[in-house]
């Protein structure tokens, strides 16, 4: 099963900012929009994972493992 999220990013002076992550598009854009007033520039996009199969890791609860 494939679950998307959309993820909002953005640069100021020169630096990527780090990115958010929504579950629904309408926090993205919100979020985007408040970015709008001191970042240079704001993206947002989707990210797909499939669940269970994020970086190869089994998910526990809605995180994938870390590898160490």
């Amino acid at each position: 099963m494939d679950v998307a999220t959309y993820v909002v990013c953005g640069f100021h002076q020169g630096r990527r900012l780090k990115p958010q992550h929504f579950k629904t598009e309408a926090q993205a854009r919100e979020h985007a929009a408040y970015m709008k007033q001191s970042a240079d520039f704001v993206i947002v996009t989707t990210s797909d994972a499939q669940i269970g199969k994020v970086h190869g890791a089994p998910l526990r609860g809605r995180r994938p493992l870390r590898a160490v």
